[in-house]
């Protein structure tokens, strides 16, 4: 998963899951999900990682998911959840 707004890149890595605001309605994506562009609308994104789960607010964007990679384009991602960090 990739997340970039025009100040630069705000997320990079691996995702099990996510949950975008679609601007028609919640969407989920899974590995392996189809080809597609989603227009997104302001809202929480929610992404399963592997460390845990992570939410960012997001304003309007688009999804691009392509070759089993998803990229988020927004104007403004700021993190609300951070995942856990794992414990030694």
């Amino acid at each position: 998963m990739l997340i970039l707004t025009p100040s630069g890149e705000v997320f990079s890595g691996e995702a099990e899951y996510l949950d975008v605001p679609a601007s028609d309605g919640r969407m989920g994506i899974l590995a392996g999900h189809a080809t597609m562009v989603a227009r997104l609308s302001a809202g929480e994104l929610r992404a399963s990682l592997p460390s845990g789960d992570s939410a960012w607010n997001i304003e309007e964007g688009f999804l691009r998911v392509y070759d089993n990679e998803a990229a988020i384009l927004t104007t403004v991602a700021s993190l609300v959840r951070p995942a856990p960090v794992p414990r030694s």
